[in-house]
């Protein structure tokens, strides 16, 4: 990986720009948010660095300000998470959500990068590291007041959690996305 960074000062305003170059050799797979056969999506968000307190403050402030469903969890690395919520919704509404948390900033504009036009998670290896496991969930008074995604919810069945849906939608499946990422280890 190479890092080239740049600041420059002028008078009582500073610019500093950074730009990263890295080799994409990792191959791994991934869920996609977009719930199969529709334009809506469930909303993803990933996050490196931080604390499970910080993270679960920040989800229950979404919740409260974009009245989303229930937060599930799930741990990639000792301080990586992934954040789902269940509820259907079109991509400007998971844009708004994504766009005002600290989730991790390529992923916030994930989809526009992406031929298939969705944020996806990693469910797979990566490198040496293990699949993602679940952590904990986030629960929310806006539960079920959405639609929501039903492949979802069977997918996170695979990592033991039962999942009863007030408003069941779509099919009972999600498209998996194989992708290369970098090897880097937070």
């Amino acid at each position: 990986m190479v890092k080239i960074s740049n600041s420059l000062r002028l008078g009582n305003y500073g610019l500093s720009v950074s730009i990263i170059a890295s080799n994409m050799n990792v191959k791994t797979s991934g869920v996609s948010s977009r719930i199969v056969g529709t334009n809506l999506h469930c909303c993803f968000l990933d996050f490196d660095c931080i604390s499970d307190d910080a993270l679960q403050d920040e989800l229950k402030w979404l919740q409260r300000v974009h009245k989303c469903g229930n937060f599930i969890v799930l741990k990639t690395s000792d301080i990586g998470r992934h954040a789902i919520c269940l509820d259907a919704m079109e991509p400007s509404e998971v844009f708004k959500v994504i766009m005002s948390s600290s989730c991790d900033e390529m992923f916030k504009t994930a989809p526009t990068m992406n031929p298939k036009r969705s944020w996806v998670l990693r469910c797979g290896k990566k490198g040496n590291r293990g699949a993602p496991t679940y952590a904990f969930t986030v629960k929310s008074p806006y539960e079920g007041r959405s639609l929501q995604s039903l492949g979802h919810a069977k997918y996170l069945q695979t990592f033991g959690i039962p999942k009863k849906l007030k408003q069941p939608f779509g099919p009972n499946q999600v498209e998996i996305q194989k992708y290369y990422t970098t090897k880097k280890k937070i």
